[in-house]
């Protein structure tokens, strides 16, 4: 259904991002019978998600299967000093395969209400619309984004581009990380993703203190990048960007609260995502699962869940103030270069935000980099 027949939700969202898309997605899978209203104003954006496949509960499959639009079977990472080809499937979400499949199946479904309007108020159980009026919902979870803290946070900045090339780019996999390039105002690397024998996905990425970037600067760089690997651009599909807060301290952003009450917060904005790399499309499945299922039958579930993300984030904060205080701009790559050394299991839970004790250890553990700024430790544990 669109454009809200109704007026009272067993759930009301608002936002029809990653976060909130999937948390309706997963809501209405594991609970078919409930009414769930999605308010989204239908502003166009241009996004790339990719994941690997322990960052999907497998009971959650059938729920983000249909919105892949191409999976690889590996992916590299590349370092001056070091080199690697890391195991497994890397799939890759896009924001128009999204948006149409969230469309189907709310058109499919008369428990689903689509609504294409901007809130100006929520509250408990009732959010205030600009052209339709007051929705009310027995659950309103806030999934917006907006903009993002700046106090006590690092940025990661981002801007690719789609491309279609004059020939064959001859690629089989991503190259996840290519940190071979000139580092510039802290840790950078190019992403590239090949959809196509001649279509590819290339993101240049830098770690900055700055919270905001030259958007030309990286298109260039983009460019050159292309050049340097001998392809020859023919046309640019779409372009996306972004500049996602990297907390250097917990306070810096809000901690979910141990226990669930409307409203929820959701996404960024709710402390739902990974402080260091950005990544939030595991924890948005996981929030959006451990939801649903506080629906059906309400427990502690979420509690752990959220009391285990906290403790989660706290170490990922401690990682960001350690590169951003410890070592200079230029010298940032070598810390991921040392990390990507470490066993491929703890590389995927450090990703999904789910590292083991002994992970901890083993990250911390080791010989450092050269360049290790000893003398700033005392700002690290501050």
């Amino acid at each position: 259904m669109t454009d809200g027949e109704r007026n009272d939700s067993g759930l009301l969202i608002v936002g029809g991002g990653l976060h909130g898309s999937l948390l309706a997605l997963t809501v209405h899978a594991q609970n078919p019978d409930m009414t769930i209203t999605l308010v989204e104003p239908g502003t166009d954006r241009s996004h790339t998600w990719c994941f690997h496949p322990q960052d999907v509960p497998q009971h959650l499959a059938g729920t983000v299967g249909p919105l892949v639009v191409k999976t690889w079977k590996n992916y590299d990472v590349e370092f001056p000093e070091n080199q690697r080809c890391l195991s497994g499937p890397y799939s890759a979400i896009t924001s128009e395969r999204l948006r149409h499949h969230l469309e189907q199946v709310f058109s499919a479904s008369g428990n689903l209400v689509l609504i294409r309007d901007r809130a100006v108020e929520i509250n408990a159980n009732e959010v205030v619309l600009e052209n339709r009026g007051t929705r009310r919902g027995h659950w309103v979870v806030d999934a917006r984004g907006g903009p993002a803290p700046v106090a006590n946070c690092a940025f990661q900045h981002f801007l690719g581009l789609e491309v279609e090339l004059e020939e064959k780019h001859r690629l089989t996999r991503p190259r996840l990380m290519d940190a071979t390039v000139a580092q510039s105002g802290g840790f950078r690397f190019l992403y590239t993703l090949p959809f196509e024998d001649s279509r590819l996905l290339l993101e240049d990425t830098v770690y900055s203190e700055e919270n905001t970037f030259d958007k030309e600067v990286f298109r260039t760089r983009i460019q050159q990048y292309a050049h340097e690997n001998r392809w020859s651009i023919k046309r640019v599909y779409r372009e996306e960007s972004g500049s996602l807060p990297l907390p250097l301290y917990p306070s810096s952003f809000p901690s979910p609260p141990a226990e669930l009450s409307s409203p929820v917060r959701a996404g960024y904005h709710g402390g739902w995502f990974h402080p260091t790399t950005g990544y939030s499309l595991p924890l948005a499945l996981r929030f959006a699962d451990v939801f649903s299922r506080h629906l059906q039958q309400p427990s502690s579930l979420y509690k752990r869940f959220a009391l285990e993300h906290q403790k989660q984030f706290r170490f990922a904060c401690f990682l960001n103030r350690m590169m951003f205080r410890m070592y200079k701009p230029e010298h940032q790559r070598g810390v991921l270069s040392r990390f990507y050394t470490l066993p491929q299991p703890l590389i995927e839970r450090f990703y999904t935000l789910n590292l083991h004790r002994t992970d901890r250890m083993r990250i911390l553990c080791g010989r450092p980099p050269k360049q290790t700024q000893w003398r700033r430790a005392r700002e690290v544990f501050a």
